[in-house]
């Protein structure tokens, strides 16, 4: 079979496999590509998200809303957390620590607040970690009404 693989956005190989012919390969693709597994650069250590994309449906104008996340470690390394930056000034990230031991989780609550916009939303927040390329991105999605 051929191989295929996956590349990020500087063109440095991510996975290698054919997700046509491997459900486990085409599950990993889906995976990285949705934001839900964040490899280091030399591959050994892996951040796992469950659900990386979360809808909160209907928000009131000037309504804070929180959603929780909860990173996993899913390495033998402890992975240490860089930077977390948020895609508006709307949307808040907390974090307990910077220090996500091995085989452990690291709880993330994002606050949502909008005072001024009405409408659909789509905000996101991006987990930076030493010795990762790429951060976990995080999504939260909604209505602002009246």
């Amino acid at each position: 079979m051929l191989r295929t693989f996956l590349l990020d956005r500087n063109n440095h190989v991510v996975a290698i496999g054919n997700p046509a012919y491997n459900v486990g390969i085409a599950e990993l693709y889906r995976a990285i590509i949705s934001g839900r597994k964040t490899f280091n650069e030399g591959g050994t250590q892996m951040i796992t998200v469950d659900d990386s994309k979360k809808e909160i449906g209907e928000v009131r104008l000037g309504e804070v809303l929180t959603v929780n996340y909860a990173l996993e470690n899913e390495s033998m390394d402890t992975v240490f957390v860089r930077d977390v930056i948020s895609s508006c000034h709307c949307t808040e990230a907390i974090i307990s620590d910077s220090v996500i031991p091995p085989n452990d989780t690291l709880p993330i609550q994002i606050k949502f607040h909008e005072d001024s916009i009405t409408g659909i939303f789509r905000r996101n927040v991006y987990i930076y970690y030493h010795g990762f390329e790429n951060p976990t991105v995080l999504e939260v999605s909604g209505s602002v009404i009246n």
